[in-house]
């Protein structure tokens, strides 16, 4: 899949993502989750929430919500 159809494919998911939150008929978070896997870790957009991605799950760990698997 090209570069412009992945961002494309992706930023729509993300934009139904958030529709979906505000709306209680569309399941929100499915659309968003779609549509940060398909753009990837690689793209600018998903680059910059990173930090906040991070900072969440260290403190949901340090709650006790999420387990560190050991490696």
């Amino acid at each position: 899949m090209g570069h412009m159809v992945r961002t494309v494919f992706g930023v729509g998911l993300l934009i139904l993502g958030v529709i979906g939150t505000l709306l209680p008929v569309m399941p929100g978070f499915v659309f968003f989750a779609a549509g940060i896997a398909v753009l990837g870790t690689d793209h600018a957009i998903v680059r910059r929430f990173h930090p906040y991605v991070v900072r969440v799950r260290a403190w949901l760990e340090r709650r006790g919500f999420l387990k560190r698997h050991k490696s």
